[in-house]
């Protein structure tokens, strides 16, 4: 037998010795997970980046939802996998957005970050917002002397699962088939 269907067959809540012991093993496997995984969370929030910029966080940010966070005319770029999703972030917390694509994994350079502030202020922007990854990676090209006309925000973004019992039934539903 498969794990998978083992997998499934347990979590069905298949009778028997071999499926109960398999819950208990994975029972007993979750009560050592459930403190490992909050001692990486904390560790993680040792090694946290300081940030050259100051960092917008939308709490509460669920899937079609907007956020509560309100934006002026700003620039926003992303040198992501998709682009368009950070995008239409950015117009769903209000103002104008104009918008540059990068591709994946760009390596910004400093003339980059230059050519971007010299953009923003031709069209009267207020700020240049970026993604969470872009922050970290450009942190080192930032001088002071860059950003005193036009800052630069990152935008985190967390999800929250707002229906968290839709969820968990989609979930099983796949498991199931």
């Amino acid at each position: 037998m498969k794990i998978e269907e083992l997998w499934k067959k347990a979590i069905r809540g298949e009778k028997g010795f071999f499926y109960d012991l398999f819950r208990l093993s994975l029972h007993l496997l979750s009560l050592f997970y459930l403190p490992l995984f909050h001692i990486f969370r904390w560790t993680q929030s040792l090694r946290q980046v300081k940030l050259p910029c100051p960092v917008i966080s939308i709490g509460n940010l669920t899937l079609g939802g907007t956020g509560k966070t309100s934006l002026e005319k700003v620039m926003g770029i992303a040198g992501i996998g998709c682009p368009e999703g950070f995008r239409k972030t950015l117009e769903g917390l209000g103002g104008e957005v104009y918008f540059k694509a990068f591709p994946d994994h760009y390596d910004f350079k400093r003339k980059d970050i230059i050519s971007l502030l010299r953009e923003a202020k031709s069209k009267g922007l207020s700020a240049i917002v970026m993604t969470e990854k872009d922050g970290i990676k450009i942190r080192e090209l930032m001088g002071r002397e860059l950003t005193k006309e036009i800052p630069f925000f990152v935008l985190r973004v967390e999800l929250v699962i707002s229906q968290d019992e839709l969820f968990w039934r989609k979930i099983n539903a796949i498991l199931e088939e």
